[in-house]
Parts: C-alpha cells; structure tokens; sequence
C-alpha cells in the first residue's frame, strides 16, 4: 500500500478541474483496501472513493481526508454470470461479454466510468441500465472492515440511485451481472449495433472533452409538465403522439431538453460552459474552475425552475464541498 500526500486530484477526473486529496491511495485488492481503510480509521480522518472520476465534481479545495481510487480489475467469466472489479471500465466488460457470447450488455459500451462508479448511481444509457442486469454486488463494509454480497434486491436500485449513495460505509469492490447466452449468428449484429450507438453517442455528445458527462438526471413527465411544456413548444400537443418521442422508456424527459428550452446552450461562467452539443454536459475550456461549475449549474437550475417550474437534480458526486 503506497499512500501519496497532496495529490492533484483533477489529474483523476475528466473534469480537470478541483484541489489536492491531502492523501491518495490506489487499492487493486481487498486486502489492500482493508490496510487503507484501518489506516485512515487509525488517523481520525474521512475517507472518499473515486473510480474513473466520469461523474464527479471535486472542490477547488481539495478532499481533507483519504481518497481511494478503486482498481480492482479481476474479469472472469462463468457460464451466463460476469463478474468485475470495480476498477474494470464498463466498455470492457462490454466487450469480454461479447467475446464470450453473452448478450445483455451492449448499452454499457456508451459509459466512460467504471463498474464501481456505475453499480453507485445505477448508470445507465441506450435504454438500458445496471439494475437490470447486477446479480450481486461485493461490498467492503468500513464499520465492520468485512466484505460480503449484496444480492441486487437489497441495493436499492432506482433511476440513478443506489443503497450505495445513502450508506458511506460501504465500499463497491465489484460486481457479478447476469447475462444472456448469444448465438454466432447474432454477434456480429451486436457488434454492429455497438457502432451505430457510439457514432451516434459521439455525434450528439460532447466526446473527448473535459466533462463530467451527465449533469443532471432525467424529469419524470407528469401531466401537469406536459401541460407546461405545452406552452413553450408546439411538438407537445396532446394530438397525436408526437409530445411522447421525447420520453424514454421510464417515462422520463432528458434533462438537456429543458435545459436547451430555456436557452441555456452555451451559456459560460468563467472557463466552464453549457456544451453546444448537448444541453446536459457541461465543458471545462482549461481555465476554469469548480466555482464556476457550481456557478453555473445554480444558473441552470434557476432558470429551469423558472421557466418549467421544475427543479434539476444533479447525479454527478461532489467530492470535498
């Protein structure tokens, strides 16, 4: 166990932006999260766990305690069951899932975090996400310094959340999914599904820049929002079905939809801005700051709630705040 001090945590995040964890580990064992964790209990100090830093936002401070970043990065397959570490990409297992014939889990290819950080906030994309498909989750508990399974009924699984972002205590060392059995024949129409996705995933989003993905989650469409709606634009009409090509299957509208309504593309504070690509990303130029990330989703949240009398929710972690 090799533990840092003053490490720059915007290196960790692809948000570039953020302060120093006053200490930083990398754990690739249980063991080894075991040593960190008794480690920082020994010390009196707070611990924060960090996978690919996808969805996370750390203050310009820093983090005044332990972080761990989790590479846990075993990969086995048995029969229709894959299990990975937490550290494992979730464009990895994607693939090692294809590779060994396994249908269930092509949507994960459209996620740039781990499995860790995805189990945590039930990620999900391409009309899939990690509830319907986690068997059971392997989880270190910090209070008893035990690990034990979590069977995906006791996770407490909703539209991005998990057990995991109310109970601090416990730590995601991997997970077990349950897939489906593929025929040859049918591997390379998921391949070819996977590139449709992602070219699509790269012409609508902004790929390849500094971002957190995500910032907010989906709105559950109500008839009283369908209702606002209604007044700010003609496509949601109750004649017809056309107001209903905006949902998902949950029912629930992008929330860069509301936030292109209020026209908000492009809108800057400092060197963070609003993509042009896609309302619900935001983009760091280089120069800007988290102050100026949380300047501007306030903005956004403010002028969302004025116009559609809705208030967004984050689903990005913020990490020292």
């Amino acid at each position: 166990m090799n533990i840092q001090e003053h490490i720059a945590l915007m290196s960790y995040t692809y948000m570039k932006v953020g302060g120093p964890a006053r200490f930083f580990v990398e754990v690739k064992t249980e063991k080894e999260l075991w040593e960190a964790i008794a480690w920082a209990k020994n010390k009196n100090i707070p611990v924060v766990v960090l996978g690919a830093g996808s969805n996370v936002l750390v203050a310009d401070k820093g983090f005044d305690g332990l972080v761990v970043r989790m590479c846990c990065s075993k990969l086995s397959c048995d029969g229709e069951r894959v299990y990975a570490g937490a550290g494992v990409s979730m464009a990895q297992v994607s693939a090692f899932s294809l590779q060994n014939k396994l249908t269930g889990f092509e949507w994960a290819v459209g996620i740039p975090g781990t499995v860790g950080g995805s189990v945590y906030g039930n990620a999900g994309c391409f009309g899939g996400e990690m509830k319907d498909v986690v068997d059971d989750v392997t989880v270190f508990n910090i209070k008893i310094s035990k690990s034990y399974k979590l069977k995906a009924i006791n996770c407490d699984f909703a539209y991005r959340e998990s057990i995991f972002k109310k109970q601090k205590d416990l730590i995601i060392l991997g997970a077990t999914v349950k897939l489906n059995s593929l025929w040859d024949a049918e591997k390379k129409e998921k391949q070819v599904w996977i590139q449709h996705m992602m070219r699509e995933r790269v012409a609508e989003q902004a790929i390849g820049e500094r971002t957190m993905g995500s910032t907010f989650k989906g709105v559950l469409c109500t008839d009283e929002l369908l209702w606002r709606m209604q007044q700010h634009d003609a496509r949601f009409q109750k004649s017809g079905n056309t107001c209903w090509v905006f949902l998902n299957r949950r029912g629930m509208i992008s929330a860069g939809f509301f936030i292109e309504q209020a026209g908000l593309k492009g809108k800057k504070i400092g060197g963070v801005a609003v993509s042009h690509k896609h309302a619900n990303f935001l983009v760091h130029d280089g120069t800007g700051t988290a102050e100026h990330a949380m300047m501007l989703i306030a903005y956004t949240k403010e002028h969302v709630h004025r116009k559609f009398g809705i208030m967004l929710e984050e689903e990005i972690q913020y990490i020292g705040f």
